[in-house]
């Protein structure tokens, strides 16, 4: 069903594209790849720091806001909200 799907659990596709990711790749691999001349490769890293990047990955990902690619850019600025949800605190993430 597709609330398990999204689940953050391994379980779901993407919990376990999260761990894979998490698994193989740094932030600043990640950010790399974000610069580079691949539109798909661009894509992918953007969409995996939305996932799993750290706040210092905000920067990268904002710079893709402005991405040729249409995709980089949406997935950019969903990207951008989920490294915001993650900044806080554990407490502060919770509510």
């Amino acid at each position: 069903d597709a609330p398990a799907a999204y689940s953050g659990s391994s379980g779901g596709a993407v919990g376990g594209f999260r761990d894979a990711v998490r698994a193989a790749y740094l932030d600043g691999t990640l950010e790399r790849l974000l610069a580079g001349p691949d539109p798909k490769a661009r894509r992918a890293a953007v969409f995996a720091l939305g996932q799993v990047g750290g706040p210092g990955s905000a920067a990268a990902v904002a710079a893709a806001l402005r991405d040729d690619d249409p995709l980089v850019r949406h997935f950019a600025t969903d990207a951008l909200w989920e490294l915001w949800f993650r900044a806080g605190s554990d407490d502060q993430n919770r509510r």
